[in-house]
């Protein structure tokens, strides 16, 4: 079979894989490059999931509700700015996005990818054995969209237009009038456009609340980030009404795991430890901000739980085994499509973990 160009997901490296490399005890090693959020969930995550699995009625051989209502309901309750607009659970955003492509594109058909961003986009594409269209964004714009040049992009050969918002790893945003241009543009020419906001509660905007008013527009979410569920794996997206009866032909059954619905509807209803989360991020984002350009390192302006910079010597690859010996995961995010060389990832830790990292990298910096 043909790859069709395909890639492989590089997924940053995990605390076993880093302790095994390199003799560290677990508890010892710093993990900031995947962006999950280091609190970890709502301690009434913890306890609701103990408590159902001591209770006698519940039984692990039983699958899970088909549709995720229970949850689907409490997202609607949460945001009932959602109106009229249908909304779908998955096994984390990467399933939605593999039913979109199944449900969206054909072979041939293209996608607009503005890059560096996910990574997931361009992998979803191909598995469609569709074309990803790169548009570029750079370094010296602080990765801003040139916008007019990105709507020349849309033409009727664009079935769906990916846009991050915050993006991941650059960290800014997309104004909603550069939004609404992108969604008028490739509404003439019936495209798509999936809007991903995995991290849209660290930015503290989100526009599920236009799903209703645009036929074209999808919106991604998920637990993965600030809820602080990422082990287990759920994501959810609102979409136009229409579109449900034909994504749930293509949808995979039984989709989200028992616990992971249980676990989902009650971090969404724990706002007060979201808040707690937030306020712990902006401080450390701050703090590191501060700290690295004491030391001289070009930091890029982040609406999201991570930092980017660039690595001395434009070598990221370097600067992160370094801190790989140190214990401190980072992510190497120079190996994102169309990334500057040297482009590091770096997420907020605890306070303990950022003053660590500074630390380190004040240390390594004197070498």
């Amino acid at each position: 079979m043909s790859d069709s160009g395909l890639k492989e997901y590089i997924p940053g490296k995990s605390i076993s894989e880093v302790a095994k490399q390199y003799g560290f005890a677990a508890e010892n090693i710093i993990k900031l490059g995947s962006n999950e959020n280091v609190l970890g969930p709502s301690p009434k995550v913890k306890e609701i999931l103990l408590k159902t699995l001591n209770n006698a009625g519940f039984n692990l051989g039983y699958y899970p509700d088909a549709m995720s209502e229970s949850l689907i309901a409490g997202i609607y309750e949460q945001f009932p700015e959602i109106g009229s607009a249908a909304v779908v659970a998955g096994n984390g955003m990467d399933h939605i996005l593999e039913c979109l492509g199944r449900l969206l594109l054909e072979p041939n058909d293209k996608t607009l990818i503005h890059v560096p961003t996910f990574d997931y986009y361009e992998i979803i594409t191909r598995w469609a054995k569709a074309e990803p269209v790169f548009f570029q964004t750079h370094l010296k714009d602080n990765f801003k969209l040139d916008l007019e040049n990105f709507l020349a992009q849309i033409t009727d050969k664009i079935k769906v237009v990916f846009l991050c918002c915050p993006n991941n790893p650059t960290g800014n945003i997309l104004s909603w009038l550069e939004i609404e241009q992108i969604l008028i543009k490739a509404e003439k020419v019936g495209a798509k456009v999936f809007l991903d906001e995995a991290y849209s509660e660290f930015a503290q905007k989100s526009y599920i609340d236009q799903v209703q008013n645009f036929s074209n527009l999808i919106v991604g979410k998920t637990f993965s980030k600030v809820y602080g569920l990422a082990s287990l794996r759920i994501g959810w997206a609102v979409l136009p009404k229409q579109l449900l009866e034909n994504y749930r032909k293509i949808q995979t059954p039984f989709n989200v795991n028992s616990l992971a619905l249980l676990a989902a509807k009650t971090a969404l209803e724990d706002q007060e430890y979201i808040q707690k989360s937030l306020e712990l991020n902006l401080k450390g984002k701050n703090f590191l901000k501060t700290e690295l350009e004491k030391l001289g390192f070009n930091v890029f302006e982040s609406q999201t739980n991570f930092i980017s910079f660039l690595a001395p010597s434009k070598d990221a690859k370097g600067f992160c085994l370094n801190l790989l010996t140190k214990g401190i995961i980072a992510r190497n995010a120079s190996l994102f499509r169309g990334s500057p060389d040297g482009l590091v990832r770096l997420t907020i830790g605890t306070e303990t973990q950022n003053h660590k990292v500074i630390e380190t990298i004040k240390n390594l910096s004197c070498k």
